[in-house]
């Protein structure tokens, strides 16, 4: 599927969102577009056709060429009487892959799948059934969809989600603990689309430092390592937990090894007594603001996603 016929079922799956959800009734929507988008006027038919002999929508869009993910959430909205919502969250996906396409940004692949694997999530479509339409999409090279078949078939052998997808080599422990996190307490698709959020944040941060701009390089490691907390530490934050998150950071490569090293000696502060706050407070590197805003200890990640919004003016 090139960009061109990608935007053209992105228009499609908005427009026939809207007119559902204004309630126009299915078959004068369907004539609507069919009329209005000839590249897809034969695949609309046949949906048409399909209709009216008491078939389902899903199954004729499997027929013609239609992009995986779009038929899979029209499926989900069939079964649940939500087709609307799910035509509308269809478009905003494949919005992204086509962003993604056309600006090729670091960590392209990840954003992609998160988004479209927490978008299915989101509107109800079971795991297995959203991995296996990523794995269906022409937008993955084959190594990756080598990789998340494998984590497929894991799932199907009982495995967890978090410890199928700990044996692929694609995803980091900080990816497979916030999906962990999102499986302890029942928010997956929150937590798969906050990694969607974070990746595509953290892509346009390296996209936008100058690395021979000191000053700049340092704020943007600080809003790297803030995301990270954030991410993290989702579900309230505690002196243990706090330990168990900065042990995942000091070893993601999303920030160098000097901030690697620094984390590992504020860890080694924090077992010996010392709060986040306080340990952080002996780096210079950490303003006196971001200090007093870590010690009134907000019991929410919010904060963290505050703090790497006030440094990102100085990081662009």
């Amino acid at each position: 599927m090139n960009n061109k016929q990608l935007l053209e079922q992105i228009l499609i799956a908005d427009k026939w969102g809207i007119m559902l959800d204004k309630g126009v009734m299915l078959l004068k929507s369907l004539k609507c577009l069919c009329e209005e988008h000839p590249p897809y006027s034969r695949q609309i038919s046949d949906i048409i056709d399909s209709i009216r002999n008491g078939g389902n929508i899903s199954t004729s869009m499997g027929k013609n060429q239609f992009h995986p993910v779009l038929i899979n959430l029209v499926y989900v909205g069939e079964e649940t009487g939500s087709l609307d919502t799910s035509l509308s969250k269809a478009a905003r996906v494949l919005e992204k892959e086509l962003h993604v396409r056309k600006e090729n940004p670091l960590y392209g692949d990840k954003i992609v799948f998160y988004s479209q694997l927490g978008g299915m999530l989101e509107q109800g479509c079971p795991l297995v059934l959203s991995l296996n339409a990523i794995t269906q999409s022409d937008f993955f090279e084959n190594g990756w969809k080598k990789q998340v078949k494998r984590v497929t078939e894991d799932i199907g052998g009982g495995e967890i989600f978090s410890k199928a997808l700990a044996k692929c080599k694609l995803f980091e422990k900080l990816d497979t603990e916030v999906i962990h996190n999102g499986e302890i307490l029942g928010i997956l698709d929150v937590n798969i689309n906050k990694l969607g959020g974070y990746y595509e944040r953290l892509g346009g941060c390296y996209k936008r430092l100058s690395l021979s701009n000191h000053k700049k390089l340092k704020e943007g490691n600080k809003i790297i390592f803030y995301e990270q907390l954030g991410l993290l530490l989702d579900d309230g934050y505690k002196h243990k937990q706090e330990l168990e998150a900065l042990d995942i950071i000091k070893d993601c490569i999303h920030l160098p090894k000097n901030w690697r090293k620094m984390v590992a000696c504020i860890i080694d502060d924090m077992i010996t007594g010392a709060s986040l706050p306080d340990a952080m407070s002996r780096y210079k590197l950490f303003k006196k603001s971001e200090i007093e805003i870590l010690k009134e200890r907000y019991e929410n990640s919010e904060m963290f996603s505050d703090l790497a919004r006030i440094h990102k003016p100085s990081a662009y």
